[in-house]
């Protein structure tokens, strides 16, 4: 069967081959624009040449690299971006987070965001700052500034809380917390080697000093503690001699009486001569004694006792005991004491400690030092400050925050303070190196964002505006973006060649199929004139339709 004077086999296979020609031939085009990435030999000859891209990429890096740098990236164009209001809004929303990331971040310790050699530097440089400020601090406490600070800053408390009550600072919950302080230092106070040191050297002076002085033995005693004594004696002699004429009613007591008789008048008879000897045996027999005894019994117990109780009797013992206690202590104490050696000191030394620590050790004593607190602590919740100072007197109440002023800026100038700030400074950089930090918010106020914001943000938009325009300019652009193509792997720019512009590479393979086809179209003229302008048209006709779909 014929069509325009054609069979169908030479209408399709002029089609066929031109189509397969045009198809093949752009497809393989392209595939050479890529390929290969290196010449293809066979032996000495040389099969495949490179591609057109990896062959000739150094120029258009070049290229490409002077028509961003000259053209597309112009300092005019980076400072319009720059200043535009759409960029400012984007800079300010981008520094915001990254400022409200940095407050919200929980960071760990120092240690842990360096290297080792890192910490080890930076713990030189914090053991200086350190250093420094201990320097600074005795200086400020040296200077005349800080004690007229102090002493105006207690006229002032002085001045504006004398009226007000104490209890309006001593809260329910600072008494307790000075309760717990006070009972924590007595603890940590009471068991240190420091307390028993102090004690010792404390009781090695007194020692050394009382055993040379020749001062009675009254200064060294309260007068509180001889009037207790005297009335002790008073109270209790007179229940201690009726004690005593009740123990003659003993029966063991009249025992040891007549023991004691009997030993008496032996030692008597050997100090006599033999002949006395035997007739004082001969008369003082156990049988005397016994009477002796009866009778002291029957009649001599009544009136010793009698004798004991009569108020004459008791008066003047108590008299006598005074008088013996105040003879005592009108002694010179060198002369009570002796010769006291140096063993003997150090035993008195130690016992002494000994006792005291156990006295300051014993839980009665923290019970009392803590409750005389307490109680001292509640009645002063009642009282106004002027009160308080009127207690001490009204010299010594005008004089009181001067005193007081004086007193801490002794305190804080003096040696033992000075030592403590120095222990507590000391070689604390460890630890601040191990501490984790946390997150940083918390150390800021609640509006450290907008705080940042108001004091960053306006400074480094200007920054950006009158910099950075200035330092693109200076750059190579044009040599930056020529390295950075030369660099970028030839798989890559492949890849992104074709990620982009892969409809437009596809539309050139299939514009090669079309125009395969008119040439084959052309072809069937020398066959058919009429068949070659209707393939012709036919196929100009599709070109033109799928060109405007594909548009």
């Amino acid at each position: 069967m014929e069509f325009l004077g054609l069979t169908p086999w030479e209408w399709l296979l002029p089609l066929i081959i031109g189509i397969v020609a045009g198809l093949g031939t752009n497809a393989v085009a392209i595939w050479m624009l890529f390929h290969p990435y290196r010449p293809v030999y066979a032996g000495p000859v040389r099969v495949l040449p490179m591609g057109a891209i990896p062959k000739e990429i150094d120029r258009i890096a070049k290229r490409i690299g002077e028509t961003v740098g000259k053209e597309l990236l112009t300092p005019e164009d980076i400072a319009r971006t720059l200043s535009s209001a759409s960029f400012r809004g984007r800079f300010d929303e981008v520094l915001r987070g990254a400022l409200q990331a940095a407050i919200d971040r929980e960071l760990p310790a120092l240690r842990e965001l360096v290297t080792p050699d890192q910490a080890a530097q930076l713990q030189e440089v914090l053991d200086r700052l350190l250093e420094k400020l201990l320097q600074g601090i005795r200086i400020y406490l040296a200077s005349p500034e800080f004690e007229l600070r102090v002493r105006r800053l207690a006229r002032g408390i002085a001045t504006d809380f004398r009226g007000n009550h104490v209890g309006m600072v001593l809260t329910p919950e600072l008494h307790a917390d000075i309760l717990r302080a006070a009972r924590e230092l007595w603890e940590s106070v009471r068991e240190s080697d420091e307390m028993r040191r102090v004690i010792a050297e404390a009781l090695d002076r007194f020692i050394a000093n009382l055993i040379v002085s020749e001062k009675p033995l009254r200064s060294y005693v309260p007068t509180g503690a001889v009037n207790l004594g005297e009335a002790v004696v008073a109270q209790y002699l007179p229940i201690l001699l009726e004690r005593l004429g009740q123990v003659l009613d003993d029966p063991a007591t009249r025992l040891r009486l007549q023991e004691t008789l009997r030993r008496f008048v032996d030692r008597f008879l050997e100090e006599q001569q033999t002949w006395k000897r035997i007739v004082g045996r001969l008369v003082v027999t156990e049988r005397t004694l016994s009477q002796t005894v009866a009778a002291i019994e029957q009649g001599g117990v009544e009136e010793i006792s009698g004798l004991l109780r009569a108020p004459e009797v008791q008066a003047r013992v108590a008299a006598a005991v005074n008088d013996g206690v105040e003879e005592v202590l009108n002694r010179p104490v060198r002369r009570l004491l002796g010769e006291l050696t140096p063993e003997r000191a150090d035993r008195l030394r130690n016992v002494l400690v000994e006792r005291v620590l156990y006295l300051l050790q014993h839980p009665t004593t923290e019970q009392f030092i803590v409750g005389r607190l307490d109680a001292l602590l509640t009645a002063a919740e009642e009282k106004t400050v002027e009160e308080l100072l009127e207690l001490l007197g009204q010299k010594r109440a005008a004089a009181f925050p001067g005193a007081l002023a004086g007193w801490i800026v002794e305190t804080l100038r003096g040696a033992r303070t000075n030592a403590v700030v120095e222990r507590t400074l000391a070689h604390q950089t460890s630890w601040m190196m191990s501490v984790p930090i946390g997150r940083v918010g918390q150390y800021l106020p609640p509006d450290a964002a907008q705080r940042g914001e108001d004091l960053l943000f306006d400074p480094l938009w200007s920054f950006i505006q009158k910099r950075v325009p200035v330092a693109v300019a200076g750059l190579p652009i044009a040599r930056m973006v020529e390295e950075k193509l030369k660099g970028f792997p030839i798989e890559q720019v492949e890849a992104l060649i074709w990620r982009v512009s892969r409809n437009e590479l596809v539309l050139i393979i299939y514009l090669g199929g079309f125009l395969g086809a008119l040439i084959g179209s052309l072809m069937l003229l020398t066959s058919s004139v009429a068949a070659g302008l209707v393939a012709t048209g036919f196929f100009l006709l599709v070109s033109f339709v799928f060109l405007s779909l594909k548009a």
